[in-house]
């Protein structure tokens, strides 16, 4: 009974603890109420967005809670110029922890919530100018060209944005214009209807945001915060004060941001923008730092839709970026579908910035710089010419660049992976420039595809003398003039296939083993536009013909099986068989078990097990039949007898009863001389491990289908097991270090 009743309380204080309300805020309109204005349902909300500043600092809304923005909530600027620092301003307070963040939503059904950072200019009275042509004076002394009409009353999609006259005889005769002249202290509009501006010309200004800062959170950093499914109309992002984190902007729409959509400066980390559309803004995500500690860590973007990022005439210049960032570490840039923007992402280190371990994947990007205002890279790592400071763990793989001035340009000394990228009609697919006290760029690129590039193949003019290009297991499509290389003695900088083949330069390979072939994509599409026009065909001289770089799955998230195709995609075979657990090697004392699970099999003759010793150099070692034609699955196993000493890599050559075959995926184990004892063996329950030499390792016990049965750290040299819960039998006792585990046989018996 006093159990229960400890439960009982424990539930009930949890629930109070995480307790979530729900609330509700709708436009202020003049007149306008909703019920009792308690914010407690749709019929009953709260009055305007000001409401929340009230109810956030008297404890009304909880760090669990949820709050539904509903309807479009414009800020009417009617205030005197003294306090327009305060004008517009929603004050929030951080969520609980991890798992229970206070949520901000719009996705109220038949009201979606729409938050905009304009501010309707209803401060003073328009003047008259005659002709068409209204003033009114500004707050202050503003040069920013950057002025809508009818907000309120327009799709809330397609605003009205003002254009920029060149002088005041042109506003007179165009409408849809405005003027700014110096002293930029009034501004004149000439509306597209002629009409007169009063309630309908909305500044960049003093409109609402979100205020990071505000009193009622006492200046400290906000975290645990969730905006979802709302959309923020040139809503400013983070300011650089405050280190706030764990923030998640998911399903949001952001546009109309004339600087950055969401911005992150230093300290501001763990945050994520999932989901998102984001576009009509000056940059998307901008990471902004120039210290040398870097800025903001660990932040993740995906699976958002960029377009249209700086093209718009008061945004054009050459820092437009869908996503940009300055220093840091950890950042994910994955699963984005980028389009129209100045370039894709790009990474920027000054000259003593830290930027390091980032992962650039699965996005696809097309388009960039449609205007020729930005540099139009798809992907690209720049920084100060003089910047050596710590650059490594770049990773960018996977990824489709269609239709760019360069699909990917890479400038760091620091070692960058570039892999299985497909780089289709960019002036060049890969370029370099960097050089600096001799020194330049160091790229590892294999397994990519370039084709119809409009210039280049490959694009390296840097002229360094300290260089590094390792490009491999490629495919170009044209021969030609493709290659350019700086370095040669003949002055012949323009070589065709043949030719670049034949250069040489330490720490160089110039792609001994790459294809000049059409990668015959499918391009269902027939524009060579989607993601899905890049697969490979059943003919492709791409399948099988890359190298294996460590990846275990495509653009698209299939598995990597057998040789690694050349580009984005990984062929899939809709003949082939099906497996329900992949190719497993399990290290026993002195062999290796292999086992594998069919789903269903067709025309499966047999399984040819191969091993390697480097994951190039394949050598038969068993031969297992197949079930035929089933629909059921079937366990198979094999073991070899005699693997040798190093990393070991293991695959199935599947063959189908007309000869034809595919390949598995490859599984890997590691054998070194054992250095470490146990006894007694066999074992009643309790044993003594003993290593050679003081580590910090993982101990793991598994059966002999190689599944984990018990794990334990191990720091030191000695340590006693417990296994007395296990059944009697055989396990295999390893320890594990990384991919690598140092395995004996132990017996259990009773």
């Amino acid at each position: 009974m006093k159990k229960l009743i400890i439960l009982s309380t424990f539930l009930m204080l949890n629930a109070l603890l995480f307790a979530q309300n729900t609330w509700y805020v709708r436009p202020a309109f003049t007149g306008q109420t909703y019920g009792t204005e308690d914010g407690t349902s749709y019929d009953n909300a709260w009055n305007g967005l000001e409401v929340l500043n009230g109810k956030f600092q008297d404890g009304t809304i909880g760090p669990t809670d949820e709050i539904y923005i509903c309807g479009r909530h414009v800020f009417h600027d009617t205030l005197p110029y003294n306090l327009i620092a305060i004008q517009g301003k929603i004050g929030i307070k951080s969520g609980q922890d991890s798992l229970h963040h206070l949520v901000i939503r719009g996705d109220y059904p038949g009201d979606s919530g729409i938050i905009w950072g304009h501010s309707r200019m209803d401060y003073e009275d328009w003047n008259n100018r005659g002709n068409n042509v209204w003033s009114i004076g500004l707050h202050a002394s503003y040069t920013y060209n950057w002025y809508f009409q009818d907000i309120e009353t327009t799709d809330p999609n397609s605003p009205i944005i003002l254009g920029v006259a060149n002088d005041y005889s042109d506003l007179e005769n165009s409408p849809g214009k405005m003027y700014l002249p110096p002293p930029y202290d009034s501004l004149y509009v000439h509306l597209t209807d002629n009409g007169n501006p009063t309630h309908r010309v909305y500044s960049y200004f003093f409109g609402y945001s979100f205020d990071w800062d505000k009193y009622i959170n006492n200046f400290a950093p906000l975290h645990f915060i969730t905006f979802k499914n709302l959309t923020l109309y040139a809503v400013s992002g983070l300011p650089s004060q405050y280190n706030h984190h764990h923030l998640r902007w998911d399903g949001c729409k952001i546009a109309w941001e004339r600087n950055y959509g969401i911005s992150f400066w230093k300290g501001q980390d763990y945050n994520e923008v999932v989901n998102c559309d984001i576009g009509w803004c000056g940059n998307g995500v901008y990471g902004i730092d120039n210290s040398d500690e870097g800025g903001a860590n660990h932040i993740v973007i995906k699976d958002n839709h960029f377009h249209d990022i700086g093209v718009l005439p008061e945004q054009q210049n050459s820092d437009e970026h869908a996503i940009g960032l300055q220093g840091g570490t950890g950042w994910i840039i994955e699963d984005n579908y980028i389009e129209r923007c100045g370039s894709g992402p790009l990474l920027y280190a000054f000259t003593n910035q830290r930027l390091t371990n980032m992962v650039i994947r699965y996005n696809f990007i097309k388009d960039c710089d449609p205007d020729g205002s930005a540099t139009g890279y798809g992907i690209a790592t720049q920084c100060n010419n003089n910047s050596f400071s710590d650059k490594s763990g770049i990773e960018i793989y996977n990824n489709i660049v269609v239709n760019c001035k360069v699909g990917i340009r890479l400038q760091f000394e620091d070692v960058q992976d570039c892999y299985n990228n497909t780089i289709y009609g960019c002036e060049s697919s890969f370029a370099s420039g960097r050089n600096y006290a001799g020194k330049g760029a160091k790229v590892n690129f294999k397994n990519n595809i370039s084709a119809n590039a409009g210039l280049y193949h490959i694009h390296w003019f840097s002229g360094a003398d300290t260089i590094s290009l390792r490009s491999d297991y490629n495919l170009f499509d044209i021969d030609g003039p493709k290659f350019y290389w700086v370095y040669v003695p003949d002055y012949i900088n323009e070589r065709n296939f043949a030719q670049w083949q034949a250069l040489q330069w330490d720490s160089c390979t110039f792609d001994p083993h790459s294809v000049l072939d059409i990668p015959l994509f499918e391009n269902s599409s027939g524009t060579f536009s989607e993601p899905s026009d890049f697969k490979l065909t059943a003919a492709s001289p791409a399948i099988n013909a890359g190298i294996d770089v460590g990846l275990a799955t495509d653009f698209a998230g299939n598995p990597i099986v057998g040789m690694p195709d050349i580009g984005a995609y990984e062929f899939q075979d809709p003949l082939a068989i099906e497996y329900l657990t992949p190719l497993r090697a399990i290290p026993l004392e002195n062999n290796v078990m292999l086992n594998w699970t069919s789903a269903n099999e067709q025309n499966n003759d047999y399984f040819m097990v191969q091993r390697s010793m480097d994951g190039h150099i394949w050598k038969d070692i068993g031969k297992v039949k197949g079930k035929g034609n089933t629909l059921s699955s079937h366990f198979y196993k094999m073991v070899d007898l005699k693997p040798g000493i190093g990393t070991l890599y293991y695959r199935l050559k599947q063959y189908d009863y007309d000869g034809t075959f595919s390949y598995s995926n490859i599984a890997s184990v590691y054998f070194e001389e054992t250095d470490f004892n146990i006894y007694p063996n066999p074992t009643s329950g309790r044993i003594e491990l003993v290593v050679h030499e003081n580590v910090n390792t993982s101990i793991q016990v598994l059966d002999t289908q190689g599944k984990v049965v018990f794990q334990q750290l191990l720091n030191g040299n000695h340590t006693t097991l417990d296994l007395s819960n296990l059944p009697d039998g055989t396990y295999l006792i390893g320890l594990k270090d990384g991919d690598k585990m140092v395995v004996r046989k132990l017996v259990l018996q009773r």
